[in-house]
């Protein structure tokens, strides 16, 4: 409640005999307290709510647990579209370092593009996993003091 130019000391005043008066007490002991949590409880339950279109209180429920539905399956996918690309970049990391390591042995690409070889950004890399996860082609853009290439791997796991 809200008194217009009055201090705070006053509008609990003024709250407290308006409690008092309602037979609640002024809320100062426990008794009084818990008073006022079961009143305002009673006022606010969910069997006496109608919402202001008509619609029953059925139908509200109805409503939150499609919201909590949708929720659920965003976050689901959400959390899926992530987890996949996190195994693609463990899969290009695990790639790409031995592509590097390959690389930094084989002559002609030292001559080529000369040494040290370093790997370019990974936005600029493509990776393809095929055949249930038995195949793999990856590329990747690399450069050395005397020039720039792409890098291209292609492994084929054998077995299971």
């Amino acid at each position: 409640m809200y008194i217009p130019h009055s201090t705070p000391s006053q509008r609990r005043e003024k709250e407290g005999k308006v409690l008092e008066s309602k037979g609640l007490g002024t809320g100062h002991n426990k008794e009084d307290m818990l008073a006022r949590r079961l009143v305002s409880f009673f006022k606010s339950s969910p069997s006496s709510k109608v919402c202001s279109t008509g619609n029953s209180v059925n139908e509200e429920k109805r409503n939150s647990f499609a919201r909590k539905a949708v929720s659920f399956v965003l976050i689901t996918v959400t959390g899926g579209v992530a987890f996949s690309a996190l195994d693609d970049l463990a899969i290009y990391h695990g790639c790409s370092s031995k592509a590097m390591e390959k690389a930094s042995k084989n002559q002609a690409i030292i001559d080529a593009i000369g040494e040290p070889i370093k790997k370019g950004p990974w936005y600029n890399a493509s990776l393809a996993v095929a055949h249930k996860r038995h195949s793999l082609s990856c590329s990747f853009p690399v450069s050395g003091p005397q020039g720039s290439g792409v890098l291209q791997l292609k492994a084929v796991r054998n077995g299971g």
